[in-house]
């Protein structure tokens, strides 16, 4: 196996002098245990090494400034590439080398590509399938059996958000993975601290390795006598601590990892959706929606009982071009058919939560009266109101409990002192404004909500 690494400069070399006193080799002190010089870094810049313990040696250097680089490991003949910036240990995304970022020593294991103390015990006791705790399985379910709670059934009712489960396994149905230094026990993300190779600072999970003594400082996980780093001069720390320094916090899902806070995927009780991180916790089958974390069965339509008009719930579901939204409901078939794209007016007695843009609001843009962008179109009175403050699930201005996406739904209203732009409304905000109909190209333009 060859490592690819761009290196500023090549590392000084750890020298152990030796001498023969009768046929016997003597290893010689090269420093004082305790001892401190200033290093330089294989990734760039300077940092601090300590003295070991038997005085026949420097320990790695500490307080690197420079950014790590990318660390690549690449199977001599070519072939998979691993990526194992971070990792200590297992492989770094090809499965045909399980130990390309490196393995653990003594009775630590690898856990997420760090080696943590005490080998991972698998667990399995009362359980014949499922998540043995380590990453391995207690056993798979057979026909049309699936695995609950650790035990093969024939029928399951049961759901992640009806168990309140984030990670494992519910009647078949993944709830999930854990990130970051997490381990799925019972359905619960949890953090594992990590103190691998560190004697002061954080553990990753908001705790401490330990605290240093005698005037002694942390820096990067190691308690040491000078250190001349600071927050600032390290530059990518945002949290942790520096030399003593307090490097900040991090918030919400996030917890600070090697100076960075990391965000934290969190899906507790839910089955679908966001998982808070720009990942998500579980798609919902075909013909099913996610509310509120939950899959429920897709309605098809929706009747507003102020206007009597119904609505297509969800709605396309993908944007589209004017001419396309036009052909879409007059074609659109589910609950009987007779759909046709709203004009602006039947469009706006769906908005809610911002006065001015309701049906009977100050805005002049109505479909028997005022069509012409340049007279009827106000600035003032027209464009909305605060983004995501509607009364709407997410913020939007519409009634509570219809589905969409955010943001822009076309009209069929066309802005009659303007060639090619048909009137739409943005319900993030509840504005009017409008659109070109030309052609935008294929996954382009706004959605679409039909009416009948």
């Amino acid at each position: 196996m060859m490592r690819v690494a761009v290196l500023s400069f090549i590392s000084y070399l750890m020298l152990i002098t030796t001498s023969c006193d009768e046929g016997t080799t003597v290893v010689l002190p090269t420093c004082a245990s305790g001892d401190t010089q200033a290093c330089l870094c294989i990734e760039g810049g300077s940092g601090v090494q300590v003295c070991n313990s038997e005085g026949t040696g420097w320990e790695s250097c500490k307080g690197c400034t420079a950014d790590p680089v990318e660390d690549v490991v690449e199977p001599d003949g070519g072939g998979c590439a691993s990526h194992c910036t971070g990792k200590e240990c297992g492989d770094g995304g090809c499965p045909e080398q399980p130990n390309a970022c490196g393995t653990c020593g003594g009775e630590q294991t690898c856990q997420s590509g760090q080696c943590v103390d005490g080998p991972c015990e698998p667990s399995c006791s009362g359980k014949e399938c499922g998540d043995d705790g380590c990453g391995g399985s207690c056993g798979t379910c057979s026909g049309d059996s699936v695995c609950d709670g650790g035990q093969c059934v024939d029928t399951c009712a049961d759901t992640c958000g009806s168990k309140g489960w984030e990670c494992g396994e519910v009647c078949g149905q993944s709830c999930g993975t854990c990130g970051g230094q997490d381990k799925c026990q019972d359905g619960q993300c949890v953090c594992q601290p990590n103190c691998s190779g560190k004697e002061c600072g954080d553990d990753g999970c908001g705790g401490s390795c330990g605290s240093c003594s005698g005037g002694f400082v942390c820096d990067g996980g190691q308690c040491v006598d000078t250190c001349t780093d600071t927050c600032s001069s390290k530059g990518w720390w945002e949290c942790g601590e520096v030399c003593g320094e307090s490097c900040g916090s991090c918030s919400g899902q996030d917890t600070c990892q090697d100076g960075q806070c990391i965000c934290q995927p969190n899906c507790s009780g839910a089955e679908c959706g966001d998982d808070g991180c720009g990942g998500g916790c579980g798609i919902c089958d075909i013909g099913q929606v996610c509310v509120g974390g939950h899959c429920i069965e897709a309605p098809v339509s929706w009747t507003d009982q102020a206007s009597g008009l119904t609505w297509q719930d969800p709605p396309s579901g993908f944007p589209m071009d004017w001419g396309e939204a036009i052909q879409y409901c007059e074609s659109l078939s589910v609950d009987g058919g007779g759909w046709h794209l709203p004009t602006i007016g039947e469009l706006r007695t769906l908005v809610r939560g911002c006065p001015d843009t309701e049906i009977d609001g100050s805005c002049d843009v109505l479909d028997a009266t005022c069509l012409t962008f340049f007279t009827c179109w106000n600035p003032d009175l027209c464009s909305g109101c605060p983004l995501m403050s509607g009364p709407g699930e997410g913020g939007m201005y519409w009634p509570q409990g219809i589905q969409g996406d955010c943001c822009l739904y076309w009209s069929s209203s066309l802005q009659e002192d303007l060639d090619d732009s048909a009137w739409a409304i943005g319900f993030s905000t509840a504005g009017i404004l409008g659109g070109g109909t030309k052609d935008f190209g294929v996954g382009t333009g706004y959605f679409v909500r039909c009416v009948r």
